[in-house]
């Protein structure tokens, strides 16, 4: 592949990747507004630092297929999920069996794994850039000098 093929290639990752990282922030701003509902099954949000509680707990994932909103917070301690009955309404919030942990863990690597990644290419593509401007500075012409006075 040719580095010019290959530059597109890399901004189009980091595009795709500032797009999730905005969709996700867009998400969470949503979802803090839509937490209310949570709020009587002992769900709740802390403000002061930004995450979610339940039973005394940090909330490392939660999820409510329902409505189709997911919340993971690397800090967190437990995984918790939203039950509800053939009607949509909820019952409970639980926090997930030991199959459903095992299930969601490894979610959670191939998530960690690709974020990996995803920084290697944005760290990539900052050197690139940096190199980039580099070349570009090299190439613009020079700033024409005074001509020399003629008593010199």
């Amino acid at each position: 592949m040719n580095s010019a093929k290959r530059f597109a290639v890399m901004i189009l990752f980091g595009l795709i990747g500032m797009g999730v990282i905005s969709a996700q922030s867009f998400r969470e701003d949503l979802m803090v507004s839509s937490m209310a509902i949570y709020e009587e099954y002992g769900l709740k949000y802390n403000t002061e630092n930004e995450s979610y509680w339940f039973n005394d707990k940090i909330v490392r994932y939660f999820v409510d297929d329902h409505r189709g909103i997911m919340h993971l917070s690397p800090s967190g301690e437990i995984y918790v999920k939203v039950n509800r009955d053939p009607d949509g309404i909820i019952t409970s919030i639980v926090e997930l069996t030991p199959e459903e942990y095992a299930r969601i863990e490894g979610l959670l690597e191939e998530i960690d794994a690709k974020r990996v990644v995803l920084n290697e290419r944005r760290m990539e593509m900052m050197e690139m850039k940096e190199r980039l401007e580099q070349n570009m500075n090299l190439m613009r012409p020079a700033a024409p000098h005074d001509p020399p006075h003629p008593g010199f």
